[in-house]
């Protein structure tokens, strides 16, 4: 049996997963960017290679059992470049794709995204629920999906799919990292009380449906929404991330008018610098909004349980934190 490669392999989610295969006596392959320096672990040989470099991928996927597909162009503040989201995350994906196939390669599982179904809403959405994505970040990696379902449909290749929510656990990033930190700044005040439903995941359960769909006969030619299974209120996550940093819990809670008062003002300074504010009405609707799925399918078809939540996370996150800084 050959290596595995996981593109991304230097990332949030790729670091825990080449560790996990590592552990597990798996020799690994760690892309990372052609023009990214890669440093030296045991049990893993760097390759260098682009999504956009047909040849680099083909020399990278030759001679390996399964490609973790977790590289791509993320999701942030700046959603205007659809041509760039399109040509990283579907073009690129596309070429990784054939590479696998023409290299020989078994499972190919494939890190997408919740955005590839929408925003959802209020009620639970799970994989049968219509993919109405919203965004040129969304459309991408819907197209991407469809992409690996289709080449896996072919019979060569292994093919799962994994729609990943907002990811937690040491190296926090993005919105999560960025509510910490204005938290231990005295910079965030208590949202207001709302019954809003949004679905997280840890790092260590998201490696381990990597794994478990790579492995697992049941998952080809799937897809699968990957939580915690707990669903979480703003004001949950907010009070849980207080408490793991030390703070008390606070009694009174800022009106929602008071928030979009602020997002309004975040949107007419975008508008009047010509540069996007850290609160705006989409800052407004993600931070009260709900985005709830249900994980019953990969639960019962591969036997996923989730270990761990937010709240049981949240002391290691601010340790790896402290140490960090």
């Amino acid at each position: 049996m050959g290596p595995d490669l996981v593109t991304g392999a230097g990332g949030f989610l790729g670091s825990p997963l080449v560790e996990r295969l590592v552990a597990d006596g798996i020799p690994v392959r760690a892309m990372h960017h052609l023009s990214s320096e890669a440093p030296p672990r045991p049990g893993v040989v760097a390759v260098r290679a682009a999504l956009e470099d047909f040849d680099s991928l083909r020399h990278a996927a030759e001679g390996c059992t399964t490609v973790f597909h977790l590289a791509g162009k993320a999701h942030d503040l700046d959603v205007r470049d659809a041509d760039a989201f399109r040509r990283i995350n579907v073009e690129g994906t596309a070429n990784l794709l054939r590479a696998a196939e023409e290299a020989g390669v078994r499972s190919f599982v494939f890190a997408s995204s919740v955005k590839a179904m929408g925003e959802g809403g209020d009620e639970c959405l799970d994989e049968d629920a219509p993919a109405e994505p919203r965004t040129p970040y969304g459309i991408s990696k819907l197209e991407a999906e469809r992409l690996a379902l289709e080449t896996g449909a072919r019979g060569r290749l292994h093919v799962s799919v994994l729609r990943l929510p907002l990811v937690y656990g040491p190296g926090l990033k993005g919105n999560l990292r960025a509510m910490l930190d204005a938290i231990a700044r005295g910079a965030f005040p208590p949202p207001p009380r709302t019954k809003n439903r949004r679905s997280l995941a840890s790092v260590s359960d998201v490696v381990s449906a990597l794994v478990l769909s790579a492995r697992s006969p049941a998952a080809a030619s799937r897809t699968y929404l990957v939580t915690d299974g707990t669903m979480y209120s703003t004001g949950d996550i907010y009070n849980s991330m207080r408490a793991a940093l030390g703070l008390h819990p606070v009694a009174w809670a800022v009106p929602r008018w008071a928030f979009r008062a602020a997002a309004l003002a975040g949107d007419a300074a975008t508008r009047l610098l010509g540069r996007r504010m850290p609160f705006s009405t989409e800052a407004f609707e993600k931070l009260l909004g709900s985005a709830c799925y249900r994980n019953d399918r990969i639960r019962r078809e591969l036997g996923f349980t989730p270990a761990t939540t937010l709240q049981a996370a949240l002391p290691g996150i601010v340790r790896a934190g402290t140490r960090a800084s």
